[in-house]
Formats: structure tokens, C-alpha cells, sequence
């Protein structure tokens, strides 16, 4: 009974003696495993350099793969400009390039694309008043422009006569028509055979001639040369040289001045009375 018990104690004192020889192998090996791993692991977290390096890779990558049409997105992450729906839906001629002394006359009819469209010969009546409604028209903004010579070609790139707004322009056509109708009714006057300048008389030279009468006065001019006239900055100083000596003319006819030289019809001495 007692041989067992002193068996059972050898065999554990053994075993015991096996674990405490085998423990700082065991060990060693278990230290050199966990280096190990611990190594993969450093080798496998990034570090803030590359990171850094990743994320700029994924955004050029994100980049590339983005359309066409957002190419213009930056990594240095400039703000973008807001467009509004409002900004997208206005006509591509902004109202700011319109003169202000043009925008004072524009008829209200200005935004129907049918007023761009002379009527068929075969309606007379529209057509008539079709024709006379743009002549005034043409009349009032060579008026506010100062223009007293107008060519056709030249025309047809000015607003209203052409309005990118609703993409219509008049044609040659239409603007001779139009042009036709100042002549015969004494506004106008043809510069060239082929009708493709106009002189427009939208004030008469009589009442130039009362103008240029006030500005002598209120200047106190006595002699006035036509170099004068042409270079005094007034709404009649870019009319033809022609219509200027007309209007000198005119003052002597109606005595309201003299020629200061009886050879040199372009000098006068004003008469006040």
C-alpha cells in the first residue's frame, strides 16, 4: 500500500523536472514568435509619412477616375465658384452692355421674335406698318447715339437691329426697306449708289443752326472758324463738313451773322442783337 503512493509521487517529481528543464527553451521560443510578430505588425501600420503619401495617391487616383468635366477639382483645395440658377438661366447679352441712353427708347416690343421678321409684300398694310415703326425707331436711336451717318453693315451689330437675346437681326433687306421709307419721307438721305449708307436728318439743319446760334451766345463767341465747330465737343461738331457750312449759310441768310472774310466762306462773325 505504501509502495504506490511513493511511485505516484517519483513519476510527479519527474514530470515536474521534465517541465522546469524544458520551460527556458519554451519560453525563448515563445519571446522570438512575439518579435516576430510584433515586427510584422510595425511593418504592416503606416506611419504618418506614408500615410500622408497614401492619401494624396487615393486623391489623384479618385481624380483620374472622376469625368472630364471634373478635371478642375485641385488638391490644394481652392475654393470653387457658386453658380446659381439664376446665374445659368440669364441671357448670355448681359442688360449692362445696353447704353443707358439706348435703354431709355427700347419699345416695348423688344423681346418678341416676330418683330424681327418683315411681313410678306402680299400684306401691305402690316407691312407698311412694320417698316414705318423700326424707322422711328431708327431715328430716335441715331438720335440718342449722335449718329448722322449710318451704315447698313455697321447696323446690323448694334442692339436692338441685332438682339443676341432672342438671336434675331435684321437683314439687309429689312434695313434698306427701312432706310427706303426715311428718304421718301424726307429723314434721310442715300450716301452711295449700292444704299448701304444713310445721312439721317434726325434734327433739321435749321434747328442745328438755332444750337450752334445759342452756344456762340452763352459762350460768347464772336468769330467762329469751321475748325471751331468741328472741335467743340457738341452733338452737331461730328456732322459732315458739308452740313456744317450749310448751317453758316444759313446764319448769315438769316442774319444772325456775317462772313468775317468775303473769300473764306468758313468764318463768320455773329450778330447779337
Amino acid at each position: 500500500m505504501s509502495e504506490a503512493p511513493l511511485q505516484r509521487k517519483k513519476t510527479s517529481d519527474a514530470k515536474k523536472k521534465e517541465k522546469d528543464s524544458a520551460s527556458p527553451s519554451t519560453l525563448e521560443n515563445e519571446n522570438v514568435i512575439v518579435d516576430q510578430v510584433d515586427h510584422l505588425i510595425e511593418e504592416e501600420t503606416p506611419t504618418d509619412e506614408v500615410l500622408n503619401v497614401q492619401q494624396a495617391t487615393s486623391s489623384i487616383e479618385t481624380e483620374k477616375s472622376l469625368p472630364r468635366k471634373a478635371t478642375s477639382i485641385s488638391l490644394s483645395q481652392q475654393p470653387l465658384e457658386r453658380v446659381t440658377s439664376q446665374a445659368v438661366s440669364q441671357p448670355r447679352t448681359s442688360q449692362s452692355l445696353i447704353s443707358p441712353a439706348v435703354k431709355k427708347i427700347l419699345p416695348k416690343w423688344i423681346e418678341k421674335p416676330h418683330r424681327w421678321v418683315s411681313p410678306s409684300p402680299k400684306q401691305k398694310e402690316l407691312l407698311a406698318a412694320w417698316i414705318k415703326e423700326w424707322a422711328d425707331f431708327l431715328l430716335k436711336w441715331a438720335e440718342v447715339t449722335n449718329h448722322h451717318i449710318v451704315r447698313l453693315l455697321d447696323l446690323q451689330e448694334e442692339f436692338p437691329f441685332n438682339n443676341p437675346i432672342i438671336k434675331k437681326k435684321l437683314s439687309l433687306d429689312d434695313l434698306q426697306l427701312i432706310g427706303e421709307y426715311l428718304v421718301e419721307n424726307g429723314y434721310a438721305v442715300w450716301l452711295s449708289s449700292r444704299k448701304d449708307r444713310l445721312r439721317v436728318y434726325w434734327k433739321t439743319l435749321e434747328e442745328f443752326s438755332d444750337d450752334i446760334y445759342e452756344w456762340a451766345y452763352s459762350w460768347g463767341h464772336e468769330v467762329v472758324t469751321l475748325l471751331d465747330l468741328v472741335q467743340a465737343n457738341e452733338p452737331w461738331s461730328n456732322l459732315p463738313r458739308i452740313d456744317l457750312k450749310k448751317i453758316m449759310e444759313l446764319l448769315v441768310k438769316t442774319k444772325r451773322a456775317e462772313w468775317a472774310s468775303k473769300k473764306d466762306k468758313t468764318v463768320i462773325k455773329f450778330i447779337y442783337l
